[in-house]
């Protein structure tokens, strides 16, 4: 919807980017373990970078969801980008995270888009023979159109997968812990906020939380290799008094910066500061 800048005086035009395309389809050349998709990601970042770069300049405000894509768009475009406050409904908090003796690790997205299928092949290729000898585990799968590559995995011991779900919530306060096994994406993740409001520890890549503010070992739990992902996956599903206080810390910070304040006057105070008398 960019050509639309032409239409309407800069100064009341607003961007608003959910994620930088350029930097999904060229870190997709670098994973994706299909030949053709990676040609044509290789082929695409360049001319959606300069398609991004025109826009971001040619628009009187931008605005992005995390700080990552905010310093982005100034090293590319040469402007300033405002992050926009992102926020949950109250109803997706608990009022303070409980012990958990689950022993369920859950994984949820929407597989059509490209960083979420190869996020779930990537998980059942290289990091589910890393877990699947955990004493008791057993995995659950959210989300539809599943890739064909990865359709034979509902047939594996202990794995179910649902399809797509209206509401996540059920499978958030079942669970032990969330995976988010990105090897890529933009913008913000909604399913590890809303993981953490629930009080369900996260473990994932680094891009998986790139530019969101948390702390690693404090707020969520950081894994770069399948031996890392066990490793984090063993101890929370082994060690309750730690994962409990991963999750009431993270359910807090979640609390402060996205919590339904956030959804209200928050929002409302932030395009009051970046658009003046024209936040009207």
């Amino acid at each position: 919807m960019y050509p639309l800048l032409d239409v309407f005086p800069p100064e009341r035009t607003a961007l608003l980017t959910h994620d930088i395309d350029m930097l999904v389809s060229r870190e997709r050349a670098r994973f994706d373990r299909d030949v053709v998709s990676r040609v044509k990601a290789s082929t695409s970042w360049r001319v959606e970078a300069r398609e991004e770069k025109s826009a971001y300049q040619r628009a009187g405000h931008v605005w992005t969801l995390t700080k990552r894509d905010a310093d982005t768009v100034a090293t590319i475009a040469g402007r300033k980008a405002d992050v926009m406050p992102v926020g949950l409904a109250a109803e997706f908090f608990v009022d303070d995270p409980a012990a958990r003796d689950s022993r369920e690790v859950l994984l949820v997205g929407a597989m059509h888009s490209p960083f979420n299928r190869d996020a779930i092949d990537h998980f059942v290729e290289d990091i589910h023979p890393a877990l699947s000898s955990i004493p008791g585990v057993r995995f659950t799968v959210v989300g539809g159109a599943l890739p064909p590559e990865v359709v034979g995995f509902e047939r594996v011991a202990n794995v179910e997968i649902t399809g797509h779900a209206r509401d996540i919530r059920p499978y958030l306060q079942r669970a032990a812990c969330l995976v988010v096994p990105l090897r890529f994406a933009g913008g913000i993740r909604i399913r590890i906020l809303c993981a953490m409001a629930a009080g369900l520890p996260v473990v994932c890549s680094p891009v998986a939380v790139e530019g969101m503010g948390f702390e690693a070992g404090r707020h969520v739990l950081i894994a770069e290799s399948p031996a890392e992902y066990r490793g984090h996956i063993e101890r929370l599903l082994d060690d309750r008094a730690f994962a409990l206080g991963l999750a009431r810390a993270a359910r807090e910070r979640v609390w402060r910066s996205h919590g339904p304040d956030t959804r209200g006057p928050g929002l409302v105070a932030f395009l009051r500061g970046v658009m003046g008398d024209n936040a009207s």
